[in-house]
């Protein structure tokens, strides 16, 4: 070290007073120094161990004691996600990149209450996304031999924690994996499902649908077109997605001007329109309740309905307050309220009207003095017993008894366990405690206890005597 002015390395350190000056023109080169020598200390077991400790971007205090990071714990972090890398075929780069996300998640405290696996599988899944490799969230959690959805409801929290925005996946990065699993000879067919899958993509069939059903489908149609079929069951073990979910991506597939064309012409045309996403030809399909309701004509003349309400409805309270004693209901007051503005608009279209209802021997019958209600006395007998026809006979009854007990068996012994296991304990019922009168009582505590030998009980029973 050089002094900057005289440059001369006469250069002293005063450790008390921490500083270092030049002896020759006296500059301060150095004050406050930080010693960043490396050091070592031995453990109980002679080692040698570094000095110092991890500490997270959130700590703004020194921490004495409690449980730090060290590297031991960072190194068995990274083995267990080796271990996991190796048995998906993951490289070290991408291990290493999914290292990175598990510190990062660190520095947030997302680890506490998760266990390790699941984490580092969450992280290791970000960076397949990244990098574009094909591995499914699936295989994860076969090799951990945990449920899918915790894996992947760690995988969803992780990335809106740090606001990571993963690329959506390709369904043509699976083919090549698939089609070596299914044994298929040759690229002819990886390359016709490749555009199989185009083609799904043009046609707005890969949108919001699950990548293994995809290449399931058209692995599936291209193993056909090749002479190389192999079976749904084997399509769909290997793509780990069901029978009906390829289906349904076949039947999508069928109903596209694709389905039309020969092999030969799905080599050489690539048709320039796009097809209607599937869930718009199921609607244009199955026309929707309500559309159907409001396209049916009405038949009913709301004129002829109003002058009708107007035969009907009693007299107002003021033309008939003398006559009635009981008030008018609140739907008839409502009701004459709505016609009385109807009939200062229109009074004469008013008075046709109820002429015209009047004249109508239809609306005649719908006045409630004409309308004729039927009893129970008006029904034949035959009538009346064909609801005896609907019920059991006891054999019936009993038969189909023990078919259900036969059924539900195990649920009503299972219902049995459980009324025994959780039966109420009947609780001890206690002696009454009911008083003695003084003079027993006396006794009775002598003879129990047997205070003394010396005391004259004859005389003690003398003193209660009346």
């Amino acid at each position: 070290m050089k002094c900057g002015i005289c440059k001369t390395s006469k250069i002293e350190t005063d450790t008390a007073r921490d500083i270092s000056y030049c002896t020759s023109c006296g500059l301060v080169i150095e004050e406050s120094t930080i010693v960043s020598d490396v050091q070592f200390s031995q453990d109980t077991k002679g080692a040698s161990v570094l000095q110092g400790q991890y500490v997270t971007a959130g700590d703004s205090r020194k921490l004495v004691g409690g449980k730090f990071i060290t590297t031991n714990h960072i190194a068995n972090i990274k083995t267990m996600a080796k271990s996991i890398g190796e048995a998906l075929g993951i490289g070290e780069a991408q291990i290493n990149s999914a290292m990175r996300w598990y510190n990062l998640s660190l520095q947030f405290n997302f680890t506490k209450g998760r266990k390790t696996q699941v984490l580092l599988a969450a992280c290791l899944y970000i960076t397949c996304r990244e990098e574009e490799t094909p591995h499914m969230l699936i295989d994860f959690a076969a090799v951990l031999r945990v449920n899918v959805f915790k894996i992947g409801g760690v995988f969803l929290k992780l990335t809106r924690l740090l606001n990571v925005t993963v690329p959506l996946v390709d369904p043509s990065l699976y083919v090549p994996r698939f089609c070596s699993k299914l044994q298929l000879p040759g690229q002819a067919i990886a390359q016709t499902s490749l555009r199989l899958i185009a083609r799904m993509d043009r046609d707005w069939m890969v949108v919001g649908r699950k990548p293994a059903g995809i290449c399931g489908a058209a692995i599936l149609v291209a193993s056909r077109i090749h002479n190389t079929e192999r079976s749904l069951e084997e399509v769909a073990g290997v793509v780990k997605v069901c029978e009906a979910t390829i289906n349904k991506r076949l039947t999508e597939l069928k109903e596209t001007a694709t389905a039309s064309l020969s092999i030969n012409e799905f080599n050489t045309i690539w048709l320039e329109k796009e097809e209607d996403p599937p869930i718009i030809k199921f609607r244009s399909k199955v026309p929707h309740r309500e559309s159907a309701i409001t396209n049916q004509p009405i038949a009913v003349d709301l004129h002829t309905t109003r002058a009708i309400r107007q035969e009907m409805q009693p007299a107002t309270p003021k033309e008939e307050s003398d006559d009635l004693d009981v008030p008018a209901s609140p739907s008839s007051m409502s009701t004459s309220r709505i016609d009385e503005i109807d009939t200062d608009e229109n009074s004469e279209t008013s008075a046709n009207l109820a002429n015209l209802a009047n004249a109508n021997p239809e609306n005649a019958n719908l006045n409630p003095e004409n309308l004729e209600y039927n009893d129970e006395s008006d029904l034949s007998e035959e009538e009346l017993g064909m609801d005896s026809d609907a019920l059991l006979t006891p054999e019936e009854t009993r038969e189909k008894e023990r078919i259900w007990e036969a059924m539900h068996g195990e649920y009503l012994m299972e219902r049995k366990k459980r009324e025994v296991r959780h039966k109420p304990k009947p609780k001890a019922k206690k002696p009454k405690d009911t008083a003695l009168p003084l003079e027993e009582a006396v006794e009775s505590a002598v003879k129990t206890r047997n205070l003394s030998s010396r005391i004259n009980y004859t005389a003690i029973k003398s003193l209660f005597q009346k």
